[in-house]
Parts: structure tokens; C-alpha cells; sequence
């Protein structure tokens, strides 16, 4: 039974994952053209893990796989022959998750998603992000509160949006955050 409930959990991570993919993407494409300058420096990955890679915006396939494994981890492609994802397991401030970096063609680096399995921590994972977040770039715009998740959009000046989610599935304890640049 227990084999059982860990897979089903980490099936629904993986589709929560999908989903978050999906929705950063049609996040990303509805910013596109927003590009001014922003008055100060977005918050980074690096900002919310200690330990996370020293990944770069614009940073090719070969170097966010080196800086990845530099951590210790191992960093697997979507598919087989794909240069499009980097995905690996770790633990993110003591949390067993995923993270995945999205590459653009000619671009490098330009979506980070990260999702921890917050467990009965959930909605304090999610507070202390969000106060970070809002401490860095004021509260956000859009909001989303529905039977699948509670969400908060900040579309930034210098063409960045970053997704805060927290799954509502009890089942799913997952809290995830994306970072996306078109």
C-alpha cells in the first residue's frame, strides 16, 4: 500500500510539473514584448535554496548541466536526445523535490521551475516564499484560487514572469515556483 501511495504521489508530481510547464509558457508568450528595465534585481532561485546551482539566464544546455552536477546532482534530458529540459531530483532546503531549466533556441536558459513535496509544511513554504516575493516586487497582480491551486503571478518590468503555486490536492503536497523569460 505504501508502494502505492508514493507512486501515485509522485505521478501527480509529475503531472503538477506538466501542467506548471504549460501554464509558464502561456505565461511567458502573453508577456512577450513587455520589456522595460527594472528597478531592481529580481529575486533568483539562488535566493530561495541555499546550494542551488549557479545558473544563469541565457546559459547553454552544456553549462546549467555542468553547474548542476557541480551541486552533486544528476540532471537527466525530458527525452533521450532532447536539449530543450534539464530536470533533476534533490532537496531544496531540506525538501525532497524537482527542478527542471527550459532552453530556448538561440536564446540559452529561460524557465526554471522548482517543486519541493512541502508535506504537512505546505502552506508555511508557501507564506515564506510569497513574503519573500512580495518583500522583492510588491504583491502580486494576478491571483488564482481554485479546487486545483492557489496561485500568484508577478509580471515584472524586464520581461520576467514568476509563478508562486501551491497544490490543493491533499494527496500532493507539492509547492512549486517558475521563473519565466520570452
Amino acid at each position: 500500500m505504501r508502494s502505492h501511495q508514493k507512486f501515485v504521489r509522485r505521478l501527480l508530481f509529475i503531472i503538477s510539473f506538466v501542467c506548471a510547464f504549460q501554464v509558464a509558457n502561456a505565461l511567458a508568450a502573453q508577456s512577450f514584448g513587455a520589456l522595460t528595465f527594472d528597478e531592481e534585481p529580481m529575486l533568483q532561485p539562488s535566493d530561495l535554496f541555499k546550494d542551488f546551482p549557479e545558473i544563469k539566464w541565457g546559459m547553454s544546455f552544456q553549462d546549467v548541466k555542468r553547474a548542476i552536477e557541480k551541486t552533486g546532482a544528476r540532471p537527466v534530458r525530458a527525452t533521450k536526445d532532447d536539449e530543450t529540459q534539464l530536470v533533476w531530483t534533490g532537496t531544496f532546503n531540506g525538501m525532497e523535490g524537482r527542478a527542471r531549466v527550459y532552453f530556448k533556441e538561440g536564446a540559452g536558459a529561460i524557465d526554471v521551475v522548482v517543486g519541493v513535496y512541502a508535506y504537512d509544511k505546505q502552506k508555511d513554504v508557501f507564506e515564506a516564499w510569497l513574503k519573500k516575493l512580495v518583500e522583492k516586487h510588491g504583491a502580486a497582480k494576478e491571483t488564482s484560487d481554485n479546487s486545483i491551486s492557489l496561485s500568484h503571478v508577478w509580471r515584472l518590468k524586464n520581461g520576467f514572469v514568476i509563478e508562486l503555486r501551491s497544490l490543493k490536492d491533499t494527496d500532493s503536497p507539492v509547492v512549486d515556483i517558475h521563473w519565466v523569460k520570452e
